[in-house]
């Protein structure tokens, strides 16, 4: 049985995130994904919302990208519709209400089939390689 390791994402969509530190400027995924994965960890929580989803629906766009070509097409439909799930509001300080939470624990389910924990850990998490930009 896979198991999805996505447990930051996971708690940020269903609970909503604590906005603890004050939000800092505009990071891209680029600056953001080079550095260590401890340092990315202590960064996200000061980035705008706005911010903390697009670097995390950028990571699954260029995991995409990247592994295009040893993808079903019911991975990749997966994976674009992650992307599109992956909002700010995710990151803001409300929980989340029960349909988003439904459809997230849908697509989490759907994630585990697909692809081996590792594989959902470099896709959906802070965890996940810096994926460069494909040509």
């Amino acid at each position: 049985m896979r198991r999805l390791s996505a447990i930051p994402f996971a708690l940020v969509c269903l609970l909503g995130a604590a906005t603890t530190q004050a939000q800092t400027g505009t990071v891209s995924y680029d600056a953001f994904m080079n550095q260590d994965v401890s340092a990315r960890h202590s960064q996200f929580p000061k980035l705008a919302p706005d911010n903390q989803a697009a670097i995390m629906r950028e990571q699954v766009r260029r995991w995409q990208r990247a592994h295009a070509d040893q993808l079903t097409s019911e991975q990749d439909q997966l994976l674009a519709e992650i992307a599109a799930f992956i909002r700010p509001a995710f990151y803001g300080s409300s929980p989340q209400d029960d349909e988003t939470k439904r459809m997230f624990m849908a697509l989490e389910q759907r994630m585990s089939n697909a692809f081996t924990p590792e594989e959902s850990r470099d896709i959906a998490t802070l965890d996940g390689p810096y994926l460069p930009p494909q040509p």
